[in-house]
């Protein structure tokens, strides 16, 4: 019981762990979504003992599986054709790094 008990608690720490990083990483200024999300994480750590006989005896979803290209030259060219078409776009449409700048391509 005490082990079951302390195994909720710390998960209940790593959630609230992983969370108040996700916050501070996403730079979460909002008073009220950080309340939203603090209530959000005690509800979680509060149902976790419910539900945890719930989540042993769940098989969860059927084993997917993901097709992975035996050949990525394919993907490669593909990507390699896109970028070329990117830049193509740029200096079709008059875009430079120096309009970025403020300043006019033939200002030199």
């Amino acid at each position: 019981m005490i082990t079951s008990m302390v195994e909720v608690a710390v998960r209940g720490l790593l959630l609230a762990a992983a969370v108040g990083a996700g916050l501070r990483l996403l730079r979460v200024g909002n008073v009220l979504a950080q309340k939203a999300t603090w209530s959000l994480v005690l509800a979680a750590a509060m149902a976790m003992p419910a539900l945890l006989p719930v989540a042993l005896r769940w098989n969860g979803p059927a084993a997917a599986t993901l097709a992975v290209p035996a050949h990525w030259g394919f993907a490669l060219e593909c990507a390699r054709g896109w970028i070329a078409a990117q830049g193509r776009n740029r200096r079709r449409t008059g875009f430079h790094a120096s309009a970025e700048q403020g300043t006019s391509p033939g200002a030199d």
